[in-house]
């Protein structure tokens, strides 16, 4: 059986450099048969990378899966419900106070059995081999955690969202066995419980990578403009190809029809056209929609993504300039290899840096062209 490739990476940053980028690539377009995914996760300075194992567990019945609130500094999270990693010791009790946990937030029903997965500040792999990448990225909305006032929407005083990307890629990997019922469980707690984003600025929107040794596919959630639900979008990355994320959403063309490729939240059409920004008959756009527009400044996103599609398939000559990621489809949204994938390809690409031609030629500021290295990793985790 093919296997999925997790390559995680870490950022060496300079200044206020930062961007996590994220690339896919189908088990037909790589070398050897796997699917591969590559995160270069660079998070805050003092943000808690930690990689922990969560075993597997079994719950007797009425049990509850409690839900701590994000702090990814160290130690990220303590408790007593996720194995030995996550218990408190020496270390987390000179922060915390002897044998103190993380408070939970809230809690959502527990299921019968959950599956051993590793983690840093997501979710990254499971022991069926469901794998995970992230990407912060700009919405249209945002809301605020349960019970809090920080990053709330105009007009909230008290938040009501259980559920942030972090969460929900835990849970995912604690509970399915393949990307597809990855996706769709997201979508649906996400929908249930509502979902808040990083609060960082313009960040209140999430982009995942969601695969298993089959199939990938895109992810995107923002919050809902009642900040209690969800808007979500899933779409399939052909097994030839290989797509990049990088601080924006890129979903463009949403088909619910296409069940086997596509899959979104009940609310994804309703709210869109509640604001004018699409009729029924008209194609439906989610970046278009929903984007707003890169995370930080024009070339933030569009230089990375436009590097990483040309290094896969230099013979489209791709053009580097835009007007406005939002509204341009400057390339497609995943292309053909010229040539097969291997993971220490995947390991270069996070690892390269544009040309300074190109930089000074297109004014890519210095937060864009980050300098990636490999830090403790790669990891092939879970293999089969």
């Amino acid at each position: 059986m093919a296997v999925v490739l997790l390559v995680l990476v870490c950022t060496l940053l300079t200044l206020s450099a930062s961007g996590c980028t994220t690339i896919a690539a189908g088990r037909k377009a790589t070398a050897d048969g796997s699917v591969i995914i590559g995160h270069s996760d660079d998070g805050d300075p003092i943000a808690d990378g930690r990689l922990m194992f969560v075993p597997a567990a079994d719950h007797p019945p009425g049990a509850k899966r409690y839900i701590h609130n994000t702090n990814y500094e160290y130690p990220r999270s303590v408790s007593f419900h996720r194995g030995p990693d996550y218990e408190p010791d020496e270390f987390t009790d000179a922060v915390l106070g002897k044998n103190n946990v993380r408070e939970s937030i809230g809690s959502i029903p527990e299921v019968a059995h959950t599956f051993a997965y590793h983690d840093t500040d997501y979710g990254a792999i499971n022991e069926h081999n469901v794998a995970i990448a992230e990407s912060t990225c700009s919405s249209m909305f945002r809301t605020c955690q349960i019970n809090t006032d920080i990053g709330c929407e105009p007009g909230r005083t008290k938040g009501k969202a259980l559920l942030d990307v972090g969460t929900l890629s835990e849970v995912a990997l604690e509970r399915t066995t393949t990307a597809r019922q990855a996706v769709q469980l997201m979508g649906e707690l996400a929908y249930k419980y509502g979902f808040y984003g990083s609060q960082d600025a313009n960040g209140y929107g999430e982009a995942l990578q969601v695969a298993d040794p089959n199939e990938v596919w895109t992810f995107h959630v923002l919050a809902d403009d009642t900040g209690t639900k969800a808007i979500w979008a899933a779409v399939r990355v052909p097994d030839d190809q290989v797509t990049v994320l990088a601080n924006m959403f890129t979903i463009r063309k949403v088909d619910v029809n296409d069940t086997q490729n596509c899959m979104a939240s009940p609310n994804m059409y309703s709210i869109a056209a509640k604001y004018g920004w699409w009729r029924p008959g008209e194609v439906f756009d989610f970046t278009r929609i929903y984007s707003n527009g890169e995370y930080g400044y024009k070339y933030y996103s569009g230089r990375r993504m436009w590097r990483i599609l040309t290094l896969a398939a230099p013979s489209l000559k791709l053009e580097p300039d835009y007007t406005d990621l939002k509204y341009d489809r400057s390339w497609p949204w995943s292309v053909k290899a010229d040539q097969l994938i291997t993971r220490e390809q995947v390991q270069v690409v996070v690892s390269h840096r544009v040309p300074r031609r190109t930089r000074a030629r297109n004014h890519c500021l210095k937060e864009v062209c980050l300098w990636l290295f490999v830090c403790r990793f790669p990891l092939v985790l879970g293999l089969s």
